[in-house]
């Protein structure tokens, strides 16, 4: 069959997906948080054609970094989209609840992107040193 992609649009991630694949995943993506005001992992993960966990982290991914608006519920499993327009995300008069609804979420940014850091340096020292995380789960167990 006749390939009619770039070389550049062929070029793969980290997670084997293309460039190309990747832009169209999230460009669904956004055009699901403007069409729902949530949606769980599972219905993302089903609406984007992908794995949930893969579409949990790339609408954090994408939350982390501005491009879209909204948080995540990871006790739920719920993905939360807010517009610019809502008047409590995006207001001119502060006031504790809009305050505390722009703080959380960053917050909770934060600490999930620290979780993703964590479990990528756990995954990267369980297959560099097995014989170490054995012993150390196994002391953990114990104590």
């Amino acid at each position: 069959m006749f390939e009619i992609r770039e070389p550049h649009q062929k070029a793969s991630t980290i997670d084997g997906s293309t460039i190309l694949d990747r832009a169209v995943i999230e460009h669904n993506l956004l055009s699901a948080s403007k069409l729902y005001n949530n949606i769980s992992f599972e219905e993302l993960g089903a609406l984007l054609e992908i794995h949930p966990s893969k579409a949990e982290k790339i609408a954090s991914q994408m939350i982390t970094e501005g491009r879209m608006n909204g948080y995540i519920d990871q006790i739920d499993s719920i993905v939360h989209f807010e517009s610019k327009s809502d008047p409590l995300a995006c207001h001119g008069n502060v006031s504790v609840l809009s305050s505390a609804r722009e703080t959380l979420p960053q917050w909770d940014k934060q600490i999930q992107s620290l979780c993703y850091q964590v479990n990528s340096i756990i995954e990267s020292i369980s297959k560099n040193e097995p014989e170490w995380i054995s012993k150390v789960m196994e002391e953990q167990m114990v104590s």
